[in-house]
């Protein structure tokens, strides 16, 4: 495993360690690759997403910012989530009112991407986790819905909760050692 911040990095040594021991040589392509698995250029996708989102952002009621946020995240992907904000209960709502994540997109992570806890939506499948708020605004009302989706009982859900007020109190506690 390796955090978010660095998966690409070693993937790139990975692939790297994969050819040496295969005798080939190639031009490491990890940067410029698109993180949606499609074989363009980073800049390419990013350019055809963006002028896509345009006529498509009057076919939803979905913000601005909600888009671009499916579209950063979700690359060409994004119209299913944006498909599935109009089929699910509330999948247009936001999840954090300062965040532009929506309840569709903690759908999606339950059923497509097979997120178990609360701390794997808040940090790994949305930005949520890692904002200004850390999820404080929000991470009760989304165990809740993940309690909903996934049958928790409401053991469960206390500890789904602890767990996530247990990290965020870790991530503050050099504010507490400068005061």
């Amino acid at each position: 495993g390796t955090k978010l911040t660095c998966f690409r990095s070693l993937a790139e040594q990975v692939g790297d360690l994969v050819l040496r021991t295969l005798g080939r040589r190639a031009e490491c392509r990890t940067a410029r690759l698109a993180l949606d698995g499609s074989d363009e250029e980073v800049s390419r996708l990013a350019a055809t997403a963006w002028l896509d989102v345009a006529p498509e952002l009057a076919a939803t009621r979905l913000g601005r910012e909600t888009i671009e946020t499916l579209v950063a995240t979700y690359g060409r992907a994004w119209p299913r989530l944006a498909d599935l904000a109009g089929k699910v209960p509330d999948g247009e709502q936001r999840l954090c009112p300062q965040n532009p994540e929506i309840a569709a997109q903690l759908h999606y992570a339950v059923s497509h991407e097979h997120a178990v806890s609360l701390q794997d939506v808040l940090f790994r499948r949305t930005g949520i986790g890692t904002s200004r708020c850390q999820g404080q605004d929000c991470a009760e009302t989304i165990g809740r819905r993940m309690a909903t989706l996934l049958g928790w009982s409401p053991r469960r859900l206390a500890a789904e909760l602890d767990a996530w007020e247990s990290h965020v109190a870790r991530s503050q506690r050099f504010r507490s050692a400068r005061a």
